[in-house]
């Protein structure tokens, strides 16, 4: 079959994986520990703040779409992240290195630092214009929880929304889904 299109084709990646790499009967399960692995996390927290606190399951739910559901979550996407950093190597059959991570200068996490809060106070303001200009409102359990809280606490909330969550999507898509 001839290539007709006028685009130009990609080029190959520059990480070739051996042919023992990725292979399914180790690749799926790893996926499942990793699924598993969040969904015990989010369901122990749960179950730790319901009963520490006495609440009832209404409560617990009410719960969860705040602050304390928002620190479960991202105690569980650490533990994720770990995962996968840890045992993607022998899955790959490569190195970290081999897979395609570099080790950070203190200038460049200095840059994705200041890129993210340079992100947050950008986005936020805009946010709020295009909602004031489009007149809609949008009920986001997110803009509830950063709205009420205060302190260490919307700092912490910061950090797990910019940092520990975009690290949790690229872990599991970029190294794990791709």
């Amino acid at each position: 079959m001839e290539n007709s299109s006028v685009s130009p084709t990609l080029q190959d990646s520059p990480i070739v994986f051996p042919p023992n790499g990725f292979r399914w009967y180790a690749a799926v399960p790893f996926l499942l520990g990793a699924i598993v692995l969040f969904l015990a996390v989010v369901f122990a927290g749960t179950m730790v703040l319901m009963f520490s606190h006495q609440l009832t399951v209404a409560e617990t739910a009410r719960a969860m779409s705040s602050m304390p559901g928002v620190i479960i979550q991202s105690i569980a996407e650490a533990l994720v992240i770990g995962y996968i950093v840890l045992l993607l190597p022998s899955i790959a059959h490569r190195t970290l290195a081999g897979i395609g991570f570099r080790k950070l200068s203190a200038a460049q996490a200095w840059a994705i630092v200041a890129g993210a809060v340079l992100m947050f106070v950008v986005v936020t303001p805009l946010a709020t214009v295009l909602q004031n200009l489009l007149h809609f409102k949008t009920p986001e359990s997110a803009i509830a929880v950063f709205t009420q809280t205060a302190g260490w606490r919307r700092a912490a909330f910061i950090f797990f929304g910019v940092v520990l969550a975009p690290a949790f999507e690229e872990a599991v898509f970029r190294l794990v889904l791709f």
